[in-house]
């Protein structure tokens, strides 16, 4: 019997860890963190839910911490195949779990500083820089549409998410020793179509179960037209006033994107060319956006291949810095208004991004933009549910910044886009698995996939498991 267990992004967002079951052969599909509050986080350190040194297999679908970034604790716990990912995938993953492993390291020294003080012992990273090391070593690259041999009786094929650089759907395909097999299909993180530089999400037309996220399931998003005309209005005013925009955002990904559209509004002649103080101040950030500029050409859209096939970079252009060392992010904050700063961590619980809005936060004339994903628990989601001021740097700073929330910049699909996706199967699966959503995200999505497609679908929750044939 063919069973999946749900260890992670089950009635949440954030943990992405799923077992596939043949009787025969594991397959785990992601081995992502558990993001958000302090409680949330703490999952990390539990027990997996299953042995890693009896897992046979995995695949990871796109390099998002919250899909890769325990990977070093399955090695590390015993876990000794391969991590099967797309080329572009395998790139970013060593970046973000890299990074990972830093803060952990750091995060743990500071602990233990203060114990030591309180005549405590010391604590240990979740994970150390060589753990994270030597897990990456077991990535192992393909590319969409090229079918991977995992044994005689599974096989995979990677399809374009249009997430991130990278992304994938999983299209698994289990054989049976007499009779038709089982194709399993995970959505992974589908994207949300129109986004620059990468392509769409691809349509598959045949599964017999489906596992499905659901960030957006109950949610639209603006039109990127009017979205975009929203930020070229910000940036209007506050040039204006001389004011500065700071942009927590994903150093992989949602980075790259908002560099495309400033470039482009830039070229539309929508925003002052004379904004010549645009940084990126994020060494991930940079070193993703050299991953993206030299990427497998099967990853590009249009738009980006219009400028590569004219020799130019849509990533860089007069006026954007990228800024590498801490002295010059420091003297970002000492610099007279008028400037753009797009920093990590995307939640703003990390990174230098805690800097920038611990100088600008208490400022009625700054600008904040959110352009993307805030988990519940983040500081992020503290802002941009109103709250009156927040915690920086073991600092409360007052929040008079004008906050902006621009949701249709999101990478994934809203729930439009999700019921269209799933529309494209000819024949319903057997089970549609809703994951990767919270509660009422993920029910919003079901009652549609229901009510409009027809389709059996059910929620899992932690640790559940379902038996498919």
């Amino acid at each position: 019997m063919v069973k999946i267990r749900f260890f992670g992004a089950a009635e949440q967002v954030t943990g992405s860890c799923f077992l596939l079951d043949t009787g025969r052969e594991t397959v785990l599909i992601d081995c992502g963190m558990f993001q958000g509050s302090h409680d949330t986080f703490m999952k990390n350190y539990d027990a997996f839910g299953f042995d890693p040194a009896k897992v046979d297999h995995m695949i990871l679908s796109h390099a998002h911490a919250d899909h890769s970034a325990r990977i070093p604790l399955l090695v590390s716990r015993g876990y000794k195949g391969k991590i099967h990912c797309h080329a572009a995938t395998a790139e970013l993953a060593h970046l973000i779990v890299m990074d990972s492993a830093h803060i952990h390291e750091v995060e743990a020294g500071w602990r233990s500083r203060k114990n030591r003080r309180k005549g405590k012992g010391p604590v240990k990273p979740l994970y150390t820089t060589a753990e994270a090391e030597t897990s990456l070593k077991r990535l192992a690259r393909t590319h969409y549409h090229k079918t991977v041999e995992l044994s005689r009786s599974i096989s995979f094929t990677l399809h374009d998410a249009g997430h991130i650089l990278g992304s994938s759907i999983v299209e698994l395909d289990i054989r049976a020793d007499h009779g038709p097999g089982t194709k399993i299909v995970f959505s992974g993180d589908l994207g949300r179509p129109g986004q620059p530089i990468i392509k769409d999400p691809e349509f598959l037309t045949s599964a017999d179960y489906l596992v499905i996220e659901s960030t957006y399931g109950a949610r639209r998003h603006k039109p990127i037209s009017d979205t975009k005309e929203e930020l070229a209005e910000i940036i209007r005013q506050a040039a204006k006033t001389d004011s500065n925009i700071i942009i927590p955002s994903f150093a992989v990904g949602r980075t790259q994107e908002m560099i495309f559209y400033i470039r482009e509004l830039m070229d539309e002649g929508r925003i002052p060319k004379t904004y010549k103080n645009i940084y990126v101040d994020s060494p991930m950030a940079t070193s993703a956006t050299g991953i993206y500029e030299n990427a497998v050409r099967e990853c590009y859209g249009e738009e980006a291949l219009h400028y590569y096939d004219s020799h130019l970079s849509p990533l860089r252009f007069e006026g954007l810095h990228f800024v590498s060392s801490v002295d010059e992010s420091m003297l970002l904050n000492m610099t007279p208004g008028g400037q753009i700063i797009i920093s990590a961590s995307g939640m703003c619980d990390a990174g230098r991004i805690l800097h920038h809005l611990r100088h600008n936060l208490w400022n009625e004339n700054s600008h904040v933009i959110f352009v993307g994903y805030q988990a519940e628990g983040t500081k992020g989601r503290k802002i941009v549910d109103g709250a009156e001021s927040v915690k920086i740097m073991r600092e409360q700073i007052s929040v008079k910044a004008r906050i902006h929330t621009l949701n249709a910049l999101s990478a994934h699909a809203d729930t439009d886009g999700l019921v269209q996706w799933a529309s494209h199967f000819k024949s319903p699966p057997k089970l549609t698995m809703v994951v990767h959503g919270e509660k009422d995200q993920a029910e919003g999505l079901k009652k549609r996939l229901k009510e409009e497609l027809g389709l059996h679908a059910t929620i899992p929750v932690m640790g559940e498991t379902i038996a498919l044939v």
